[in-house]
């Protein structure tokens, strides 16, 4: 098959047949030899296989016995298509004068055989009114034929795709006419199904040659599609078969002999020739030696098959092709800003003028303007009104992480990783045999990309161990400062959990917040924010974490460890544990007035670190006009709640008033931490004032 397909010239050896041409060669063997037919005419499409059938019959008949001409109609003049003819004739007899001297053959005859192509323009020209009549000029070629014991066949071809068809078929035709008066020259003339010669009139014999039906077209592309997943066996999988197949990319089983796919039908219907298909197998072939792993396959396919037998078609979706997979992007954005109806009808007109301009250069029409139609809905299905919610891994309509439709027209990969790069590492990791895809993720923005877009090859388990070892990465690599952004696959890790909504969240995330808080605090808030959220959790089982959380933060952590791990650069940690506003509220903050030892003994031991969290758990936003934005105010109402005691609340401002290093803390951190520091300096200088709540200076002192 790989012979047939890579091979630029039509086939002439039998074992090469896919198609059972050589029955019909065999017919015009026969009647050829046994002399039961002189004169055959062949019909068929272009690409249908006609000269690959004159190949056979030459192949078959016996040289001894018989002059093979093959004469091409390409490029003939209505001056000179007949002179042409004879002319091909007479030279293909002149190869042959040397040898046939001793067979008898008159000396005139043979003088006239050796003579220069020049004489025999000349002697060809008496066909067309000089001296000899045409009969005279056909019945001596047919004389030399019969003393040389050959018959002279002519294979003529093409004679129908002329500039000046009327004129030049015109005298062909009378040629021919002539030429079965002959007993010792055949002729079998192949031209295209317009039966632009009265081959009723001037053949013996007509052999048409049938368009390719599925029947005929699903075993070779089977075979093919086999034939190149073979070739790179160590490419991996991703579970998608696809056509020609017994199960569809969606897992549906295709009942063939009661609902024939439409997509099969419709690559039949337009790779109708052996011509055709050969284009388009031999497009595949070569795009797969860069692509194989890269893309999906029956993607290849269909476009390879519509560059080849709808050449039109396919340079307007090459021109075409980001304004059809913008449709979905485009209705989301423009319906999300209530323009739903406009977003529909924007597409609309869109699809109409691609449709008319598709019709206009789709090949004739009816069946193939349907298969083609139909063809582009499968790569696009925006094409159709079908916004496919799932577009399928390595399809051409996806733009992002991959461009699967420029990667198929570069016929390269650029990109890295490459898919067969991220799958070959995520079968060794499934496998125990690498960490390299841990190791990536957690490292690597576009290793992410890919690992989402390739989610379904995860299992639920392995998308949870992947998340702990990433943790894991982070806590070792970064200790307190770990957090969902000093690993790349953070959030696209819990992304494929809540599109799956994966069971047994909550245990996997007590289990890893368990891990995590003795040795940063923030990392473990975050994997409770993300993993207990309501994409994963019902809200009773965000509350049960939330809950977890804060007993094991108030149980566990003493002013030591806690001093060990908040994260120096972020000072938001403590307001995410004790207030956490914007997180699922399960108890008051007046719960947390036990843990408020561990808060001071925790400052003593780390106040760079202290300082910063507590200017901001006990501070809300001024919100007084964009002159204050980003302003921070003691709240006066939490610090009372949490810090009961008035000596409570005179240590927490003597804390926030102290000094530290701010080399860690973002400019604006360091503004809030120094404009808190001011207000806690004028809180002590208040305390004990007339009509205050706090103990004067002296009652502090007693």
């Amino acid at each position: 098959m790989l012979k047939w397909i890579t091979a630029e010239i039509p086939i002439d050896n039998p074992n090469d047949d896919l198609f059972e041409l050589r029955r019909v060669a065999n017919r015009i063997i026969r009647a050829i030899s046994q002399n039961d037919a002189k004169t055959f005419g062949i019909v068929g499409e272009y690409g249908c296989g006609k000269t690959s059938l004159l190949n056979l019959v030459e192949k078959g008949l016996d040289p001894k016995s018989f002059i093979i001409c093959r004469v091409e109609g390409w490029g003939l003049n209505e001056r000179g298509a007949a002179e042409f003819i004879l002319d091909t004739a007479l030279s293909k007899l002149s190869l042959v004068a040397d040898s046939i001297a001793a067979q008898g053959l008159p000396a005139q005859y043979q003088r006239a055989l050796k003579a220069a192509p020049s004489q025999w323009t000349g002697f060809l020209g008496a066909l067309f009114g000089q001296n000899l009549e045409p009969n005279s000029i056909l019945d001596r070629i047919d004389a030399i034929a019969e003393c040389i014991a050959n018959r002279l066949v002519l294979f003529i071809e093409d004679v129908d795709r002329n500039k000046h068809d009327k004129v030049v078929l015109s005298q062909i035709g009378a040629l021919l006419d002539r030429l079965r008066g002959l007993r010792n020259i055949s002729f079998v003339v192949a031209i295209g199904p317009d039966r632009s010669l009265d081959l009723a009139k001037l053949c013996d014999h007509i052999e048409s040659l049938p368009t390719l039906e599925s029947g005929r077209v699903e075993p070779i592309v089977k075979a093919f599609k086999r034939k190149c997943r073979e070739t790179f066996v160590e490419d991996s999988k991703i579970g998608e078969e696809g056509l020609f197949s017994n199960v569809a990319p969606t897992g549906v089983v295709f009942l063939a002999d009661l609902d024939p796919d439409p997509i099969q039908n419709n690559l039949a219907t337009l790779l109708k020739t052996p011509r055709s298909l050969k284009l388009a197998l031999r497009s595949v072939w070569s795009g797969w030696q860069n692509l194989h792993g890269e893309i999906y396959f029956d993607d290849l396919l269909i476009a390879s098959s519509l560059r080849a037998a709808a050449p039109e078609v396919f340079d307007l979706l090459v021109r075409a092709a980001d304004e059809i997979r913008g449709m979905v992007k485009r209705y989301s954005v423009l319906a999300a800003a209530g323009g739903e109806k406009a977003a529909a009808a924007r597409n609309d007109e869109l699809r109409k003028r691609l449709h008319e301009e598709c019709r206009s250069l789709a090949p004739s029409g009816g069946r193939d303007l349907t298969a083609v139609m139909g063809l582009v809905a499968v790569l696009f299905p925006q094409w159709d009104h079908n916004i496919d919610p799932n577009p399928g891994n390595q399809r051409v309509r996806n733009m992002r992480p991959t461009d699967y439709w420029r990667r198929l027209l570069a016929e390269a990969v650029d990109e890295r990783p490459a898919d067969q790069e991220f799958l070959h590492a995520l079968r060794q990791w499934q496998q125990n045999q690498s960490n390299l895809l841990s190791e990536m993720i957690h490292a690597e923005a576009r290793w992410n990309d890919k690992m989402e877009q390739f989610s379904g090859s995860f299992t639920d388990s392995e998308i949870y161990d992947l998340a702990q070892a990433i943790f894991q990465k982070s806590l070792d690599q970064s200790g307190a400062c770990a957090n969902k952004g000093t690993s790349k696959a953070f959030l696209p890790l819990w992304r494929m959990a809540a599109s799956r909504r994966l069971r047994a969240a909550i245990r996997f995330a007590r289990r890893e917040i368990d891990r995590s808080f003795r040795r940063s605090l923030r990392l473990a808030l975050e994997i409770e924010y993300y993993w207990g959220s309501d994409r994963l959790l019902s809200a009773q089982e965000s509350t049960r974490l939330r809950k977890f959380v804060e007993r094991r933060c108030r149980k566990c952590l003493d002013g030591e460890l806690l001093s060990s791990v908040l994260d120096p650069s972020f000072p938001w940690t403590l307001h995410h544990l004790m207030r956490h506003e914007h997180l699922r509220v399960t108890s008051p903050v007046s719960d947390w007035t036990k843990f408020i030892p561990i808060l001071f003994d925790a400052s003593e031991r780390n106040p760079n670190a202290l300082v910063p969290q507590l200017a901001f758990l006990v501070s809300v936003d001024r919100g007084e006009g964009i002159e204050h934005r980003g302003e921070r105010k003691i709240d006066d109402g939490f610090v009372t709640a949490v810090f009961n005691a008035p000596q409570e609340r005179l240590r927490l401002y003597t804390i926030l008033s102290s000094v530290i290093d701010t080399k860690f803390l973002s400019k604006d951190a360091v503004a809030v931490v120094d404009h808190i520091r001011q207000q806690a300096l004028e809180r002590i200088e208040s305390f004990g004032a007339p009509g205050s709540a706090t103990p004067s200076k002296a009652d502090h002192a007693l």
